[in-house]
């Protein structure tokens, strides 16, 4: 498994021994852990993200990462509607005040 598109920004100090910030990175997982992520990622349709990235005393990037799952197009639908209509409700409230 490998770290797509994913920033990480150059150092500051030194030119030469910089890195690109938007290469394919892989991720240092045991087998065990990369088939779980893989059955996660293919079963249930979940995708690996991101959470945290960090320098560790040996000026390594270390990333932590997490299963997320996306919201369906009707769950989408529900949360524009929900939206709305507390903007709508704000906007009356506002305009009632004395």
């Amino acid at each position: 498994m490998s770290l797509h598109n994913c920033h990480i920004g150059r150092h500051t100090t030194g030119d030469y021994f910089n890195h690109e910030e938007r290469r394919v990175r892989p991720l240092l997982l045991t087998k065990e852990e990369c088939r779980k992520l893989r059955r996660e990622i293919d079963i249930k349709g979940m995708t690996v993200v991101p959470l945290k990235s960090y320098f560790n005393d040996k000026n390594l990037v270390k990333v932590q990462i997490g299963l997320c799952k996306g919201k369906n197009v009707r769950d989408k639908r529900n949360a524009i509607k929900d939206r709305e209509m507390k903007r709508d409700t704000d906007r009356m409230m506002k305009s009632f005040r004395v």
